[in-house]
């Protein structure tokens, strides 16, 4: 098993929402594209208990989104320890899905 893993992404750029309709019934859809970069880039190594060392606004929603899922998963499938570092982060609130890349 790794020590470590390296986890990159790109960002998303939205183009806005569409009304569609139609014999969907579907009334919104959207468009947007990747880009790259900018990005996040995390690294999560093997710890001795969970750690997120991050921007302030960053920090909070990881730490957040490690105890949701501690508390989700099934004791026997809850891994060990991570230690999380964001080496580098999307800038907030600026149209590039920060929230939604960090979330996946």
């Amino acid at each position: 098993m790794p020590r470590q893993i390296l986890i990159s992404t790109g960002a998303r750029l939205h183009c806005g929402l569409l009304a569609c309709g139609g014999a969907t019934g579907r009334q919104f859809g959207g468009v947007g594209m990747m880009v790259s970069p900018p990005g996040f880039v995390m690294r999560a190594s093997r710890a001795d208990r969970d750690e997120v060392l991050a921007p302030p606004h960053w920090q909070q929603r990881l730490l957040n989104a490690v105890a949701h899922y501690r508390l989700q998963a099934p004791p026997h499938r809850r891994p060990p320890p991570v230690r999380w570092e964001i080496e580098h982060a999307l800038p907030a609130h600026a149209g590039l899905g920060s929230g939604t890349q960090l979330a996946l």
